[in-house]
């Protein structure tokens, strides 16, 4: 699987639980595909993004990488792109959209529901069973 947004692929390789609506499409990903099956993907070799640069129709339709991917696929994979080094500015960037902590009101919320329920079933609010964790599903 390939990417070529940088932040995207931090998304992906970390642990950290991102906002939510992030979080929800990352772990669809990991749960389809998984983390360590991703590579970076530069954008001047992304052909999916020719038309944002300008490049017709007419050009497309004679464009042997819009039908075949990028020539780097046919070489060996030494020769692919390399993930950039997660410098500090960059990687601040892509994690900022990570969760800093849990709402502890959330958590207290959840602890009550939990004493209760006799009464009131979590899982008639939350399906508990879509989380890997706990720290997830809070």
């Amino acid at each position: 699987m390939w990417t070529d947004p940088f932040t995207v692929l931090c998304w992906i390789q970390n642990d950290k639980p991102c906002k939510q609506y992030i979080q929800r499409r990352v772990d669809q990903i990991q749960k389809l595909v998984g983390e360590d099956k991703w590579m970076f993907c530069p954008g001047q070799f992304n052909i999916a993004d020719l038309h944002s640069r300008g490049c017709s129709g007419a050009a497309l339709v004679k464009n042997d990488e819009w039908f075949h991917g990028p020539k780097f696929l046919k070489l060996s994979e030494e020769n692919w792109p390399k993930h950039p080094r997660r410098n500090g500015a960059e990687s601040e960037i892509a994690l900022s959209e990570t969760v800093k902590s849990v709402n502890k009101s959330t958590t207290h919320s959840l602890a009550v529901l939990e004493k209760k329920h006799t009464t009131v079933s979590v899982g008639k609010v939350v399906d508990c069973h879509r989380y890997s964790s706990r720290t997830r599903l809070l």
